[in-house]
């Protein structure tokens, strides 16, 4: 009886020593996914959102393989923000691609999360199921939407052992989910806003406030380095009488046209902005002024 008793006390010890621990875990974890979210909630630039979401996810889990994958509804197209495999970036961020049948459309199409426990090359092959990546032992995708809103997909996959996610896993990337769906939404706000303020809202070109700042910052950057730099000023022949004449509806379209030749016409490397009713101006980096002479001619 007493060496009976002595082993329920050892045992009860043993699991008083266990549940201390994976509530100090869990308290350590909910800590962490608080900050997660005051870092997250605090970041309005998408760029730095995705390398923040990765790496305070590798604070939590084990992230051999992690991306994000965003759906654009309109264009029906799915791109990666994000794709990470042992700490390297994968594939070249935001190349597009149609949607198909796999895992990402299936968290896509459902709203709902993805775990796979066990081989993925066994799982993914089961009659009626969505296809995957036949090497990916393990895996792990939830919904980042707004509500009904779908607007991508975070997953983490290990190519290595099976079994090593669990649901736990899925509760963390959800909570980490739903925080981005509403960051994603702030940045893209922000981004837009930005927009708004530096672009002509006739033209889709850079405004002259825009303009006016940039070529201050290039000509400083062109005389410290040395290097040419050359500006066009283009207006419209005649544009007040054919505003007279035809409605200032009609002369709208024709500086959206002349805006679209311009824009056509130059390098991607050009800077193009509309300086003031029918003029135009823009900056031409590592040009000559006879070239930009030539240049003028194409519009």
């Amino acid at each position: 009886m007493r060496e009976s008793g002595l082993m329920d006390i050892s045992k009860n010890i043993k699991n008083h020593k266990q549940m201390k621990f994976e509530m100090e875990k869990r308290i350590k974890e909910l800590s962490t996914l608080k900050k997660i979210g005051v870092i997250i909630a605090s970041t309005i630039k998408l760029d730095e959102l995705w390398k923040l979401l990765y790496k305070q996810l590798c604070r939590l889990i084990e992230v051999p393989s992690f991306y994000i994958t965003i759906y654009d509804q309109e264009k029906e197209e799915l791109y990666d923000v994000i794709n990470m495999l042992n700490g390297q970036p994968r594939s070249n961020a935001k190349k597009r691609r149609r949607p198909g049948n796999g895992w990402i459309e299936y968290i896509i199409r459902t709203n709902k999360p993805l775990l796979i426990l066990r081989d993925a090359k066994i799982e993914c092959r089961k009659p009626g199921t969505v296809s995957g990546d036949d090497k990916v032992k393990s895996y792990v995708g939830v919904p980042i939407a707004n509500g009904t809103n779908v607007i991508g997909v975070m997953a983490v996959q290990n190519y290595k052992h099976e079994n090593a996610f669990d649901e736990h896993t899925v509760e963390i990337l959800s909570s980490i989910a739903d925080q981005a769906a509403i960051a994603i939404e702030n940045a893209r706000l922000y981004e837009e806003t930005q927009r708004l303020a530096t672009t002509d809202h006739l033209t889709k070109v850079w405004n002259r406030r825009y303009f006016d700042d940039y070529l201050q910052d290039e000509l400083t950057r062109a005389q410290r380095l040395g290097r040419r730099l050359s500006v066009l000023m283009i207006d419209i022949d005649n544009f007040k009488s054919f505003n007279d004449t035809y409605s200032y509806s009609s002369g709208d379209e024709i500086i959206c046209i002349v805006a679209r030749a311009i824009l056509v016409s130059c390098r991607k490397v050009d800077v193009v902005g509309r300086y003031g009713g029918d003029e135009f101006a823009v900056v031409l980096l590592e040009t000559t002024s006879s070239n930009a002479v030539n240049i003028s001619k194409r519009f």
